[in-house]
């Protein structure tokens, strides 16, 4: 096998990252950094070196979701191993390689409880910070039990920074014999100008400071709708007809919630708020088809409701609900919380979001939902949170935004 890695090939932190030999190091940058194209690499030399007393290496890799490890590892680390004439058995239904070097299990962050082994000799965490702060503690105390495969066991991550989160508790909080990589998609000098201009356009500052400069960027007890002002996004905005009205809605029982809005000169106008105690879908239906046309209903629901129900009635989902009633689902999935979250911050930064004032249980949501001390929604109160939910869907789907852009579809 000819495995050459060589330093002309790799950006600075990215050789860095690769060379170093401390057990436990990140790499933290904006998008387009190349975290995962490292992060293959990385994983590829453990796969090779790292050896237990057997001499078999004996790996875990970690993604936010499944969805994203099959997109982001399995397929390209499949390429890899190729590429290098390694050969190899790859079971897709359980997310496991396995050459003659050893065995690596893929695993989400989503349910930390099912990772399950012993004696690793590495783990790799991709987007680290994606993951709940709790998820990420469980992953973390689970990985570092558990490496004592070899003497030089490593634990390395990569990751797009989310405020003072875990990430930032590991190497800048706790430090001491970790290695903290951090860079700028401005110094991957490989990126278009055009994807640069691509991240200036969609993002706020704030954003910016994350997504691009690599910050750790304090979000903790910060507002969440930190763009929203009263006197810039509250008009009294009308439409006596239009051929599609937009809903967010979300399928919380008590209260339910939704918001309608058209789409015009690029903007998402809400027209009125719907906020039902003790309720379901059916009477959702029934109430937004009292004051709009529900052939002209498009909804972005919470897409946890195509497998359940908060009907009554046997064999009913709340989209199949939906669509009873005559209203158009467009959404396919839910967007990761953070991605809801900055398009509206994003929507509101760019004048693309307004909100009649009518819709008192919105604006209180824009002006008091907060962040926890992990960066994360504070749901502590049972009235908050839910119709900025609802707007959030709806939003996100008309102005998408995303945690990882690709530079080679966005120019």
């Amino acid at each position: 096998m000819n495995l050459r890695l060589r330093r002309k090939d790799f950006l600075p932190h990215q050789w860095e990252f690769l060379t170093s030999e401390n057990p436990i190091k990140a790499l933290v940058s904006g998008f387009g950094g190349g975290k995962t194209h490292v992060f293959l690499r990385e994983t590829l030399l453990n796969h090779l070196f790292m050896r237990n007393r057997r001499g078999k290496s004996n790996g875990w890799i970690v993604y936010p979701t499944y969805a994203l490890a099959e997109e982001l590892f399995c397929e390209p680390f499949q390429e890899l191993l190729r590429k290098y004439r390694i050969r190899f058995d790859y079971k897709a239904t359980r997310l496991r390689f396995e050459s003659k070097y050893g065995v690596i299990r893929v695993y989400q962050l989503q349910t930390p409880a099912r990772m399950v082994g012993s004696e690793l000799t590495y783990i790799g965490f991709d987007e680290f910070d994606i993951g709940s702060y709790k998820n990420c503690e469980i992953a973390y105390q689970k990985a570092i039990g558990r490496l004592r495969g070899c003497e030089n066991a490593r634990l390395y991550i990569v990751t797009t920074p989310e405020g003072f989160h875990y990430t930032y508790k590991l190497f800048k909080e706790e430090g001491a014999a970790k290695h903290l990589i951090q860079a700028k998609t401005t110094d991957n000098p490989h990126l278009p100008a055009s994807y640069i201009h691509y991240l200036r356009s969609q993002y706020d500052e704030n954003l910016l400071r994350r997504y691009m400069n690599g910050e750790f960027v304090n979000l903790n007890t910060a507002q969440a709708y930190y763009n929203f002002e009263r006197e810039r996004h509250v008009k009294e905005v009308e439409c006596t007809y239009a051929p599609e009205y937009y809903v967010g809605m979300d399928f919380n029982i008590d209260p339910m919630t939704a918001v309608v809005g058209v789409f015009r000169d690029d903007r998402y106008e809400v027209l009125n708020e719907f906020w039902l105690k003790n309720s379901n879908t059916e009477r959702m239906c029934k109430v937004i088809s009292q004051d709009f046309d529900p052939n002209r209903i498009v909804v972005y629901p919470d897409m946890t409701g195509i497998k359940r129900s908060t009907s009554a009635a046997v064999g009913l989902t709340d989209i199949k609900i939906l669509k009873s009633n005559g209203f158009r689902v467009k959404a396919t999935r839910n967007p990761l919380v953070r991605d809801r979250i900055n398009a509206v911050n994003n929507a509101l930064a760019k004048g693309k979001l307004l909100i009649h004032p009518r819709c008192r249980h919105l604006i209180r949501d824009l002006e008091q939902v907060s962040r926890d001390k992990h960066g994360e929604l504070d749901k502590s109160s049972p009235d908050l949170t839910h119709i900025s939910d609802a707007m959030g869907y709806a939003v996100w789907n008309l102005f998408p935004i995303v945690s990882q852009p690709d530079w080679r579809t966005s120019a």
